[in-house]
């Protein structure tokens, strides 16, 4: 832990209702803002930390967070990666066929993209004074299915070598001296509401938190593409910190999970609109707010947004919030 200035660490904890944080997750938007391309910006530690910080000083969110890229521990596994010119992300070409020739779990944060996203944590942890710095670490389900492709399963011979692969990441973001972990998912087809699907994340989430609880970070999950019941299963039972929603009315969610920091009111369809009909909902969704209930996004902000659209965003906020 830093000695920055630790509101929303100390609000995700619990210890405090007011400010409440708002943090946009602000992944290539940060690119754009610093005219970089995003190949360049997801795989280059300086020119990444220039953009994310460089979009800080425009929004003054109260977290950041590394790049978010749900490619990283499959491709230090071993998965083939390639740049995507139409989505403007690496996706996995080449999955994995077979749980034996995954590389070695324990030393992935040597491999990859991987060493450059936990180097990014530790420049801004090192930077940045006041907002609380965010380690992204991709999702066991989504994991799991760049890993492994069309063979992707929930058995133990796939889970366990990526349930390792993200502790080391977690310890990885740890030894860099960020203030919170965000677990993001974006699942496509793995969780159908079974408990098999709760089962694996809570089993890494549990085990993330007993590598990071050394490091005093609290967790944060954005799970994308979760069953409800899912969610409501990780929730009770791994009982992270904070939960980030891809949901137009926060409060709700709010009231639905009250034993946990919900985040969201930040969507895609909120940014699409006029910069004062953004600022007029904004103020509607913070005004229905519970204190357990806070402003951010559960999907990474549109890279392709003009940055007056975020910036009414943070103009709608309640000035005692962040």
């Amino acid at each position: 832990m830093s000695g920055r200035s630790q509101s929303a660490v100390e609000y995700f904890r619990g210890r405090q209702d007011d400010p409440r944080p708002w943090f946009p997750l602000i992944g290539r938007l940060a690119a754009s803002i610093n005219q970089v391309p995003p190949e360049i910006f997801l795989s280059n530690a300086t020119q990444q930390t220039n953009g994310i910080q460089s979009a800080y000083r425009l929004f003054e969110p109260d977290a950041v967070c590394t790049a978010i890229d749900t490619t990283l521990v499959a491709e230090a596994l071993g998965a083939a990666v390639e740049w995507n010119e139409s989505t403007d992300s690496f996706d996995v070409v080449d999955p994995i066929a077979s749980p034996d020739e995954v590389t070695d779990p324990s030393t992935v944060q040597d491999r990859g993209r991987l060493p450059t996203v936990t180097d990014v944590g530790e420049r801004l942890a090192t930077n940045l004074d006041e907002p609380a710095v965010v380690g992204v670490v991709p999702g066991p389900l989504t994991t799991l299915e760049a890993t492994f492709g069309a063979d992707a399963a929930l058995e133990t011979d796939r889970t366990k070598p990526i349930r390792t692969a993200i502790g080391e990441l977690g310890r990885a973001f740890g030894k860099a001296n960020v203030d919170a972990i965000l677990v993001y998912e974006d699942v496509d087809r793995l969780d159908e509401g079974s408990g098999d699907a709760a089962d694996v994340t809570v089993e890494t989430l549990e085990m993330l938190d007993n590598i990071t609880g050394f490091y005093n970070t609290p967790l944060v999950v954005a799970p994308n593409g979760y069953a409800d019941a899912t969610i409501e299963a990780v929730l009770e039972r791994a009982q992270p910190a904070g939960v980030l929603l891809d949901t137009d009315d926060p409060a709700a969610s709010a009231e639905r999970y009250p034993d946990v920091r919900v985040g969201g009111g930040i969507t895609d369809e909120l940014l699409e609109a006029e910069p004062d009909e953004i600022r007029t909902r904004v103020e509607e969704r913070c005004a229905d707010l519970p204190n357990s209930g806070f402003l951010a996004s559960g999907r990474e902000v549109p890279p392709d947004i003009h940055p007056t659209e975020l910036q009414a965003v943070s103009d709608g906020r309640p000035e005692t919030d962040g």
